[in-house]
């Protein structure tokens, strides 16, 4: 099996996975990750965040949105790109074609990447070197090639895969991953 057939297949089984959680478990996970997320985003006095809307069975942030007290920004895709926007107050979220709330395209609101100081970051599979494998367009490991702040996997436990995933040179390992029970670092390999 190739690398592109092996990671068709962990896409498939995660997100299976992801989408067959009980609700209640999931809504509980989902609040627990939000606390861990609180935690340490206040541990670094960070300025800007960036963060996501969930698709799909992501895991929902609603509560750590609510609750935290810094400057949050989020994705909008613009071509092959991620340019991340400001929000004021409940302004309304635009429905892009792949289904995903993203903020209106307003030049005002951008915030360039240099002025952000972590990005979370969803995904379907993380493994325990902190590897990601999202749905394989590549925005996120574009956006942040080239930038140097704190990556953030947010993901339920049952996404975090014992095996190590196969990634190509330009896949960006997280500083860190939340799960509902840990924060995890990098293994050293």
């Amino acid at each position: 099996m190739n690398t592109l057939e092996l990671k068709a297949n962990l896409r498939k089984k995660y997100r299976e996975l992801r989408a067959r959680q009980p609700l209640g478990q999931k809504r509980e996970a989902e609040e627990k990750i939000s606390d861990q997320l609180l935690n340490l985003v206040e541990s670094y006095s960070l300025k800007t965040v960036a963060s996501y809307r969930a698709f799909e069975s992501e895991v929902c942030l609603d509560s750590f949105h609510m609750r935290c007290q810094i400057e949050l920004v989020f994705p909008k895709v613009c071509g092959d790109h991620l340019k991340f926007y400001r929000r004021d107050g409940d302004e309304e979220l635009e429905t892009s074609p792949w289904g995903i709330e993203e903020p209106p395209m307003r030049p005002s609101h951008q915030v360039e990447m240099q002025d952000i100081d972590a990005v979370i970051i969803p995904g379907l599979v993380f493994d325990r070197y902190c590897q990601r494998l999202g749905y394989g367009k590549g925005f996120y490991d574009r956006a942040l090639q080239a930038w140097s702040g704190l990556r953030i996997g947010a993901a339920f436990q049952l996404q975090v895969s014992e095996d190590v995933l196969v990634t190509d040179s330009h896949d960006l390992p997280m500083n860190y991953l939340v799960t509902e029970n840990y924060i995890f670092r990098p293994v050293v390999h």
